[in-house]
């Protein structure tokens, strides 16, 4: 039986772009608040960044350049201790240094929206994210894959936790800092680590993001840099290519 929740992907140039790259496809689903992943993950409102309530709202279709909550550890509080704090970020990393767009165009959110976990020392813009310690984690209600059939048609799948009380997938992700040095504005985005799929859902994709199990284990990725070798269980089912619905 057919989800309910349809997926508006046929159409999408930036979606077959994403697809061609060969990497995790490039959607997401969250259905809580920026305030509701907060509160899940013990973030109070005084560690909170930038303007959460007009940036970020549940979506059942989250795409690179849409704008997520995310968790991130520093010392940017009063105590002047590491702690963990909350900003809306845009889904696919624009470096530090990237140049400012030309007038009327925007930043290729699309470039960089995953970044292989097994290769991150061997690349230059993500070894010195490692370096910086810029380490993030983004909650997601569940991700999307789409799995090739006959005649090179794809169709595409809902993937969630399977425990009934795993509100939240938290992907393991780098993030950087652009600024507009004639506004002074900053961009804050991320990429989305991945890796080789569990053997559970190998089947429906060759990638799959890098999933921290619960708390602690976003805990020792944001402090540590420690991936974890758990495996969060997940369920999925075919959702619908029609549509698109936004909560």
């Amino acid at each position: 039986r057919r989800n309910r929740f349809p997926l508006c992907v046929q159409n999408s140039a930036l979606a077959q772009r994403g697809e061609q790259q060969g990497v995790m496809c490039g959607r997401t689903a969250m259905r809580a608040s920026f305030e509701e992943a907060c509160e899940a993950f013990g973030v109070p409102p005084d560690r909170f960044f930038g303007s959460p309530s007009t940036s970020c709202s549940p979506s059942y279709n989250v795409c690179p350049g849409k704008t997520t909550a995310v968790f991130f550890s520093s010392k940017e509080g009063a105590e002047g201790a590491e702690q963990v704090f909350a900003r809306p970020m845009a889904w696919g990393l624009v470096p530090g240094y990237a140049k400012r767009p030309e007038p009327g165009k925007f930043h290729d959110f699309w470039r960089m929206f995953n970044a292989r976990s097994e290769s991150l020392a061997e690349s230059p813009i993500f070894s010195r994210l490692l370096a910086q310690g810029k380490r993030c984690v983004v909650p997601v209600s569940g991700f999307y894959e789409w799995k090739k059939k006959d005649a090179g048609k794809k169709e595409p799948y809902y993937v969630f936790p399977k425990s009934s009380s795993g509100q939240f997938l938290l992907c393991a992700a780098l993030y950087d800092v652009w600024s507009d040095k004639e506004t002074g504005e900053r961009l804050y985005s991320y990429a989305i680590l991945t890796r080789e799929p569990h053997r559970e859902i190998a089947w429906l994709h060759d990638r799959q993001p890098v999933l921290l199990d619960g708390i602690d284990g976003a805990t020792s990725w944001l402090t540590e840099g420690c991936q974890g070798q758990g495996h969060v269980p997940l369920r999925w089912h075919p959702v619908s290519t029609k549509g698109n619905v936004n909560l």
